[in-house]
């Protein structure tokens, strides 16, 4: 099933994430990987929690639209 941030994230990419490349940074400025907000999503966290227990789209935000997109996505 594709969500919106499957189809934001194969639209950057051009193509699925190759597992050889290691984890997927979704938040450059904070290094934070796309599976540990996959994880925070799934245990519930909101925007807010995100944000504050990764650092994820607190500098430049340029990670803002992906984020909110998998929050869509969970729901």
């Amino acid at each position: 099933m594709s969500t919106d941030w499957d189809d934001w994230r194969d639209e950057l990419l051009e193509d699925d994430w190759p597992e050889s490349l290691g984890p997927a940074i979704l938040c450059r400025c904070h290094g934070v990987e796309e599976r540990e907000v996959e994880a925070l999503i799934t245990a519930g966290a909101d925007l807010e929690e995100i944000a504050r227990r990764t650092g994820a789209t607190t500098a430049c935000s340029g990670c803002l639209r992906a984020v909110q997109a998998m929050l869509s996505a969970a729901r």
